[in-house]
Formats: C-alpha cells, sequence, structure tokens
C-alpha cells in the first residue's frame, strides 16, 4: 500500500475520520498507532513484530536511563543496549545478503559452486528499516544526553516511531520535534487545506514528474546500444525520477501529518540548485543529514 494508490486514500479518509471524532488526545494515539501497524503490516506481517521490538526496546532503554541518572549514574549501558539492538537489526537486514552473495562470489572463484549459500539463505529487506530505527534511536541518545525527557507513555512513543505518514520514506523525525504535537494537537481547517495542498504536490511529483522520467530512463537504457545523446538523456532522466518519487513521497507525508495534527520538517530544499557537493548533501534529504551530523559526526 502506498501513498499513490486508491485504496490509501480511502485508508487515510478513514482513519482521518476516526480520527476526528474522537476530541480526546489520548484516544487519537492510539487510533494512530492502530493504524500506523495496520499499514505496516500491510506490506509484509512478519516484520510487525521488528518495529514493535524497537519502540519497546528503546521506550524502555531510555526509561532506565533516566533513572540511572537521576541517581548520578551514567546509563551507559542501557545506551550501549540500545545501540547494540538498533543498530544490530538494521545492519543485519541491510548487509545479510550482501554478505552471503559475497561468500557465494568466493566459493565460486575457488571452484566450490556446491556449497553456495544464497539460494538457502536470502532475506527480504524489511521496508522503511532504516527510518524509523534511526528515528528510534535518536531517542535514545537524546535522552542520554539529557536534551529531553522520556515520556512515560508507551503509546506516545508507539506514535512516534510508527506514525504511518512518514514511516517509509520519512523524514527523520526527532522525539523533540514531534512531543508537542504529541501532548496536545489542535487541528483547524486552514491547516487541513494547506496540508492537502502539500500532500497534492508530492502526489503529482510522484505521478505527473517522477513516473514518466522513469518510462524515459528505461527506454535509454534498455536500448541494446544507446548512442550519446541516449545516454545522457536517461542519465538527466534517471536524476529527476530519482528526486521527484523521493520529494514526492516527503511532501506527501508532511501534508498528511498537517492533516492530522502534526509537522513535519522538510527533507529538499531545490538539490539540483546547489553549488556544491556540500550544498547538494544539505540540500538532499536533510532529515539524514543532519541525523547523521548530530549523532555519527
Amino acid at each position: 500500500m502506498v501513498f499513490s494508490e486508491p485504496r490509501f486514500l480511502l485508508f487515510f479518509l478513514l482513519v482521518f475520520g476516526v480520527h476526528w471524532l474522537l476530541r480526546h488526545n489520548t484516544p487519537r494515539k492510539y487510533v494512530l498507532v492502530i493504524a500506523s501497524l495496520y499499514f505496516y503490516g500491510s506490506w509484509d506481517p512478519r516484520f510487525l513484530a521488528l518495529i514493535v521490538g524497537c519502540a519497546t526496546v528503546d521506550f524502555v532503554a531510555a526509561g532506565r536511563i533516566a533513572s540511572a541518572q537521576q541517581r548520578g549514574k551514567s546509563g551507559k549501558g542501557w545506551l550501549l543496549m540500545s545501540l547494540s539492538y538498533d543498530l544490530g537489526t538494521l545492519g543485519f537486514f541491510k548487509y545479510f545478503n550482501f554478505g552471503v552473495a559475497s561468500y557465494d562470489a568466493l566459493l565460486t572463484g575457488l571452484g566450490l559452486d556446491g556449497l553456495r549459500l544464497e539460494l538457502a539463505f536470502r532475506i527480504t529487506l524489511p521496508l522503511g528499516i532504516s527510518f524509523y530505527t534511526l528515528q528510534s534511536l535518536s531517542y535514545t541518545m537524546d535522552v542520554y544526553r539529557d536534551e529531553i525527557h522520556p515520556t512515560r507513555r508507551f503509546v506516545d512513543f508507539a506514535a512516534y516511531v510508527a506514525f504511518f505518514p512518514q514511516l517509509v520514506a520519512g523524514p527523520i523525525v526527532r522525539y523533540s520535534q514531534l512531543a508537542a504535537d504529541l501532548r496536545n494537537r489542535r487541528e483547524s481547517r486552514r491547516q487541513f487545506a494547506d496540508g492537502m495542498g502539500v500532500f497534492i504536490i508530492g502526489l503529482a511529483k510522484k505521478l505527473l514528474l517522477a513516473n514518466p522520467c522513469g518510462v524515459l530512463a528505461d527506454q535509454a537504457f534498455g536500448a541494446a546500444g544507446p548512442d550519446v545523446p541516449s545516454a545522457w538523456i536517461g542519465l538527466f532522466a534517471y536524476s529527476f525520477q530519482i528526486y521527484f518519487d523521493f520529494s514526492g513521497y516527503s511532501e506527501m507525508a508532511i501534508g498528511l501529518g498537517m492533516m492530522v495534527g502534526f509537522t513535519l520538517p522538510a527533507n529538499f530544499h531545490a538539490p539540483y540548485r546547489a553549488t556544491s557537493l556540500r550544498d547538494f548533501w544539505r540540500r538532499w534529504h536533510i532529515s539524514l543529514s543532519s541525523w547523521l551530523r548530530d549523532y555519527l559526526y
């Protein structure tokens, strides 16, 4: 189920209708959590355990870190547990197939084809695992740094981690950016209208720009012997395809969030107008580059 499908629009209208009928914030958060888990499970129900496990481990770890720091301790052990679980899970699903393929290539080079593992051991990459893992991990690290206070309500944290509008394609959000909206959201007709406008712009980028660019790129690269002009056309078409596709999904997420009372950060800022590689990095997938800057570097 993707944002550009009619069944997603029906799903969102149902969620929004129930959300609007419930006047109290707490039951609204439960609706968002249930809807988000249903949305994620519609891709593959087996991976629901991953996102629930990630949220549970980091919620518990952050609470233990805060308790340890109140007693004058660092809580570093709980931080390491959170890091190990999140990065271990992410690394396993991201690189297991690559490791198996590399191992098989080595065996092929040695003439031991009978011992290849790729057909027996191959796993599916869970959808959106990078986004919700990094997002959840940032919460634990912010608590450890004493930059935020951990929430005592698991439903708040689960709604933050599994929030379905930005679960699949970002932007990556910090808990501090959504904490106020989670506690007390105030929707308005103006906000809903603005959110619908942003969503429509993102949907137009996907359907009217990204998809045609993708067709053009496939035709250029699929030719038996493309000439130089065709190769350049394919290159530019593919470049605009990935930009309009990714930024379109990000804007659809921002628009959907606005319609239910959440303010999500912008994720792109005209990256192809950059004047240098550094400037491009600041403009492309802004939420990821800022995450790497703040938590890795």
